[in-house]
């Protein structure tokens, strides 16, 4: 793997994040939109099947989007279980700055604070880092 693909590589736990996020954001509207359906509802006394399949979709709708965050959060564990696997083989070091930067999202002037040292040496030990950072060659698809 090349450096970039490394960093591609790295960088998926933060995509798969923030598609979690964007899950539950849906999973949470969603879900209101359900609760707020039954309600304004329940006032009407004709009840017509087109009202409860209203009611019922937003449901099912609701169900399908946790059952999909389920899914992602899973995802996500798995490549942050795989990254850290990686890191685990690197220079103590390396690769704190690796797990700070690709799994805590930290910026390297964060990560120099909490190592006490220069901005500097966090990009040569991150540079370092990748650069001794092995993958699986399936890992990266």
């Amino acid at each position: 793997m090349t450096y970039d693909d490394k960093i591609t590589w790295l960088r998926r736990y933060r995509a798969a994040r923030r598609k979690e996020k964007l899950l539950e954001a849906r999973v949470q509207s969603a879900r209101e939109r359900a609760l707020s359906l039954s309600q304004s509802l329940r006032p009407i006394l004709v009840q017509t099947n087109k009202i409860a399949n209203v009611v019922e979709e937003a449901a099912v709708k609701a169900d399908e989007l946790q059952q999909a965050l389920a899914r992602q959060v899973m995802e996500t564990f798995a490549i942050q279980y795989e990254i850290e696997d990686a890191l685990s083989l690197l220079d103590e070091r390396e690769a704190a700055v690796l797990q700070m930067r690709y799994i805590e999202c930290k910026d390297y002037n964060e990560i120099a604070d909490a190592m006490a040292c220069v901005t500097r040496r966090v990009y040569q030990l991150h540079h370092a880092g990748v650069e001794h950072l092995h993958t699986e060659p399936d890992a990266s698809a």
